[in-house]
């Protein structure tokens, strides 16, 4: 009798893995990200936009919450542009490592995104709503922030030169790094 509870016990719980597992597998995307708020043809449009050379424009694309740890929508050689997302929203976004060099993201919504050691050298952030992001690490050389709203971002350890351009009256934080160059 015991055999028999112990098999169905452990039934039970392959059972109940199996469903776990199957839940799961629906919502993760091919690389093994989970999506979190936007559609696959949201995902492909960025996709797409890497596999044509990146000439193609990202304007007013919608990825809030989108999952893009490590995605490169930087330049594609040093003096390139990097993706247009000006006006794009990347609300709660997950830039995590992103290569964002060079981008324009002029006007974005960057609220709540992380941008945790993001590459936005030289990216075009005026105007860009950046309210409480974690720009932890990030390299901000070079970018422009003019017009940009900073309030409660995370600028720790965040790298900056002489020619970032701040907010008019934004004093980098003593915990952001001026790097000489």
């Amino acid at each position: 009798m015991d055999l028999v509870l112990l098999s169905l016990l452990i039934i039970g719980i392959g059972a109940a893995l199996v469903r776990f597992l199957g839940r799961r597998a629906q919502t993760k995307m091919p690389s093994g990200r989970r999506r979190k708020g936007f559609t696959d043809e949201q995902l492909d449009a960025v996709l797409q936009w890497a596999a044509r050379g990146r000439h193609d424009s990202l304007q007013r694309i919608n990825l809030a919450g989108a999952d893009l740890r490590g995605v490169d929508l930087g330049a594609a050689a040093q003096g390139d542009k990097g993706a247009d997302l000006s006006h794009s929203t990347l609300r709660s976004a997950n830039l995590l490592r992103a290569n964002l060099r060079g981008a324009n993201l002029q006007g974005a919504d960057l609220r709540r995104a992380n941008l945790r050691g993001a590459n936005l050298l030289a990216a075009n952030l005026s105007g860009s709503d950046l309210r409480n992001a974690d720009l932890t690490g990030a390299d901000l050389r070079d970018a422009d922030l003019s017009g940009a709203s900073l309030k409660g971002a995370n600028l720790w350890l965040t790298g900056f030169s002489d020619r970032t351009r701040w907010p008019e009256g934004f004093t980098p934080p003593v915990e952001a790094v001026k790097i000489q160059e």
